[in-house]
């Protein structure tokens, strides 16, 4: 008997209305159990696997996960993917919930710094930063004060002086009566 072309399909599940065959079942070298549906719009497309625990959320919801929605593992056992024990929650407060009151080495530290020094050489990644240099400029040059400047720009007085100064204004600003 020659083999089968299509995999075998063990079940089917339905997200957003759309029946996805699931036709294989692993668990990856960390510890989560993937599923093989081709069809699923965020499965892997070398492979066609995804995250059992996001398509169970994604099945309870009738939808699929968006971008920055991840689903955490009450319990912290990855391959326990029963509804009760998971939970959906946005990216950012997931990875906070995780890293609070972590306990980390020294060296672990260090590593941290040193990242988060070379991602913030760029002043545009950071979190605070406010891109109005373009706007800030026109007002200087326009004549407006920093205060004027603060609240048309939304920003504080501090940063309306940072800025002069980084952008090189202090020169036109002082000119400014």
């Amino acid at each position: 008997m020659p083999t089968p072309k299509n995999k075998q399909t063990y079940y089917s599940v339905i997200i957003n209305g759309q029946v996805h065959d699931v036709t294989g079942r692993k668990r990856t070298p960390s510890g989560y159990i993937a599923l093989c549906i081709k069809s699923h719009p965020f499965s892997d497309k070398v492979n066609g696997y995804i995250f059992e625990h996001r398509v169970v959320m994604e099945m309870k919801l009738g939808r699929y996960l968006q971008p920055n929605e991840v689903v955490h593992h009450k319990n912290e056992i990855k391959h326990d993917n029963r509804l009760e024990n998971l939970k959906l929650m946005e990216h950012g407060a997931h990875t906070a919930m995780h890293h609070t009151g972590a306990k980390r080495s020294k060296k672990t530290r260090e590593k941290l710094s040193s990242w988060a020094k070379e991602r913030l050489e760029d002043k545009t990644n950071h979190p605070s930063y406010k891109d109005v240099d373009t706007k800030l400029i026109e007002m200087v040059e326009q004549g407006y004060k920093a205060t004027e400047i603060s609240r048309k720009l939304n920003v504080t007085r501090r940063t309306v002086y940072n800025k002069i100064d980084y952008l090189n204004l202090r020169e036109r600003y002082s000119n400014v009566k």
